[in-house]
């Protein structure tokens, strides 16, 4: 709601202030775009170490193609909680 005020003390074109308040029903609820941005960057990175068979070093690993240090991927995939499962075959 504070937004909103500001915004229309922001454009408003005289001394009167006026909200509409039917705009303020349509409101999103706030949302934490650091969680929606680090889960894209999470499955930006899952889709690339997938390509690359999880390889993260070489001309042809993970790191490269992301224009990372190698060091650096790491670090991204500790803080993101990437971590390759192995799936063994049931005997």
């Amino acid at each position: 709601m504070q937004n909103v005020i500001e915004r229309a003390v922001i454009l408003a074109r005289s001394s009167i202030v006026t909200v509409d308040l039917q705009s303020l029903t349509n409101v999103p609820p706030p949302s934490d775009p650091t969680a929606n941005l680090a889960e894209m960057e999470r499955r930006h990175i899952l889709r690339v170490l997938d390509s690359t068979h999880w390889r993260i070093y070489g001309p042809y690993g993970a790191a490269a193609q992301l224009g990372l240090n190698p060091s650096t991927l790491r670090s991204r995939m500790k803080k993101l909680g990437l971590r390759r499962v192995v799936k063994l075959p049931i005997a």
